[in-house]
């Protein structure tokens, strides 16, 4: 980037653009210095925001150059060439800022172009004003990359089986014949086996369970035919 210190920064909300007016670009707007070196003046940043608005801009082909008109194709390279500008994404040179000429008492308008940029952290978009006997950096737009979402939490899948009661392991959650969520196994509680000597339980459900109006505590048989959402391992 040239090293031109700026004097003013903006933030546009419509698309996060950092706005830079560099101090080099002041001398538009300074009608004394203006005259006093032949040149127009705008009379306020109004006029270059408004020339911005109109810009075309233009896909820089990879392999090969742009074809335009040699008068703004040679300021064009002025900036890219003359500031070091890398990774030019696209390039516009058919906007206009209004001067003024207190001498002459007339109004005009000079060139305005832009060089779009890629740098570190996002996209820069260099806007100059050509005046015929120089190119003026006046507004530098840096637009940084948007950032990627979080990523989505990893959630353990489940798996869907069908087991009796004494299979139960601690985090099974127990369905309802439609498969809605009926009460999950936080804790197992023994019960007294049966004559054949299955394991018979007791179910502690969870405070979302109860609230929703199922028991504290569930028991059944061993043998119970259940279906159960088990975290997959």
């Amino acid at each position: 980037m040239p090293s031109t210190t700026t004097t003013t920064t903006e933030t546009t909300a419509a698309e996060a653009v950092t706005r830079e007016w560099t101090q080099t670009g002041a001398q538009l707007f300074d009608a004394a210095r203006a005259t006093r070196e032949g040149h127009n003046y705008a009379t306020g940043r109004d006029a270059v925001v408004a020339g911005i608005d109109g810009l075309t801009w233009v896909q820089m082909p990879k392999d090969t150059g742009i074809v335009m008109p040699f008068s703004p194709g040679e300021s064009v390279k002025a900036l890219i060439y003359g500031l070091g500008l890398r990774d030019v994404r696209r390039i516009a040179w058919d906007g206009a800022v209004e001067v003024r000429d207190d001498v002459e008492g007339s109004r005009s308008l000079y060139s305005l172009l832009a060089v779009e940029f890629g740098e570190r952290g996002g996209l820069v978009r260099l806007f100059a004003v050509d005046r015929g006997t120089d190119v003026l950096p006046v507004i530098i737009d840096r637009i940084p990359v948007p950032e990627s979402p979080a990523p989505a939490p990893v959630v353990d899948p489940v798996t869907t089986v069908e087991i009796v009661a004494a299979e139960l392991r601690r985090g099974d959650v127990i369905l309802t014949a439609d498969g809605r969520r009926a009460y999950a196994a936080l804790d197992l509680r023994d019960d007294p086996r049966d004559a054949d000597g299955t394991r018979n339980i007791r179910v502690l459900t969870s405070p979302e369970d109860q609230e929703a109006g199922h028991p504290a505590q569930v028991p059944h048989k061993g043998t119970d035919a259940l279906t159960v959402a088990r975290p997959t391992s």
